[in-house]
């Protein structure tokens, strides 16, 4: 998946890859969906959840989790 490598940080055990279906657009499209958590979008295709404890750290990583 090469998640660890974008600076995320994120371990694999930290990925839920499964979500219901009807969040998979709007979570690609919009990282503000959840206060603790951070949608990882690869190439705008839904890569897992990378869950997060304070809403600091989810607002700073916000944007580094949609690689390119």
């Amino acid at each position: 998946m090469g998640v660890g490598d974008s600076g995320v940080g994120a371990k694999p055990s930290e990925i839920v890859k499964f979500a219901p279906s009807e969040w998979l657009g709007a979570a690609c499209s919009d990282s503000d969906y959840c206060g603790i958590s951070i949608t990882v979008c690869i190439d705008g295709q839904f890569q897992g959840y990378q869950r997060r404890s304070t809403k600091r750290q989810k607002a700073n990583m916000a944007h580094t989790t949609r690689l390119h």
